[in-house]
Formats: structure tokens, sequence, C-alpha cells
């Protein structure tokens, strides 16, 4: 229950592609920027007060994972400074594209993995990776029909590294690895 709790929470961060998708690179960055500033207060806070960290995990342990209570730092962090990387460096539609796929292609990967996965490949399943691919996939072919037109050769080489970075045993945070990695690889696609 609470691996869904956490997906669903991660919906919220639907609010930061939208808002880029809607106005601009500036007032995207300003608000992505406002965002991790605070969870960056937040991250310190936690760390210089024990009985701080105690209680936000004890009011918001349905969305934590137990490994983030120690010293490790929230995933929620990882996502807003990987999404604030991502719209920095990259154009409208990768960026808002390899967010989509963050949010969707992760979330979609555990639950499926969870639920249905019986190959496993090292901490994660080859179900899992596939449907982490496949939602991909189809955020692509929705946005192909939006103002961004993203061309959907270049979002299958999105689609398939996106899948492949969640895939991957690394120490760098998928939420800060998967849109970095997946807007590179429809930059460098394009």
């Amino acid at each position: 229950m609470s691996l869904l709790f956490r997906k669903i929470y991660r919906l919220s961060g639907l609010i930061f592609p939208l808002i880029y998708f809607f106005t601009d690179k500036r007032t995207a960055i300003f608000w992505l920027s406002l965002a991790t500033l605070l969870f960056l207060i937040l991250e310190i806070s936690r760390f210089s007060f024990p009985q701080f960290n105690r209680r936000i995990f004890n009011t918001l342990k349905a969305i934590l994972k137990r490994e983030e209570r120690k010293a490790r730092v929230l995933g929620t962090t990882y996502f807003l400074f990987g999404s604030l990387l991502t719209v920095t460096f990259f154009e409208k539609s990768i960026a808002v594209t390899a967010l989509l796929f963050l949010i969707f292609g992760d979330a979609l990967s555990a639950l499926v993995g969870v639920k249905w996965g019986k190959i496993r490949i090292g901490r994660k399943t080859l179900e899992g990776s596939i449907a982490n691919f496949g939602s991909c996939l189809f955020i692509a072919l929705i946005l192909k029909y939006t103002y961004l037109g993203l061309d959907l050769r270049v979002a299958f080489w999105g689609a398939l590294v996106a899948a492949l970075v969640e895939l991957a045993p690394s120490p760098v945070n998928d939420n800060l690895s998967i849109p970095l990695c997946s807007a590179l690889a429809m930059a460098m696609a394009s």
C-alpha cells in the first residue's frame, strides 16, 4: 500500500511539466527553483534536528521509503533537482517529455514490477521495465499531437534510455538520472 501512495504522491510532480507546457522556461525554472530550495531547507533541517526528522517520517510514512529515514536524501529532492536541471539545459519538448517519462514510467515500472514481476534483474523486474518503456512510448505518442510535436523516433530513444536507466543498478538516484539521461538521448537523436 505504501508503494501505491508513493506513486500517487509522485503524480503531484505533474505540476512542473504542466507549468512548463503552458508557460515558458523562465516561469518553470522559477517554480522549480523555489520548490527545490524549500526541499533543500527541509533536508538540512531534518538532518540537523533528529526529532524533526522523526516527526516528518511519522507524518509522511505512507509516502516515504524506510531507507530515506536515515542519511538518505528524499526522492522528492532528487526529483526536483533533476527536473530543474532538465528544464534548464534542454529545450521544451524534450524537457517536458523527459519529466513525464520519469513520472509515469518510473511509477508504472514499480507498480507492474511488484504486482506481476517474475523475471528479476537485480532489484527490478523485466516486466516493470517493459511497462516503463511502454508507458513512455504512449506518452510520446500523445505528445506528438500537441504543439510540442516531438518526433516519435527521437522519443523512442528517450523512452528506451529512461527504461534502461531505471533498470540499471546505479549509485545515482533515478529521480535525478532518468530525466537527464532520457533528455540527453532525445537531444542527441534530434
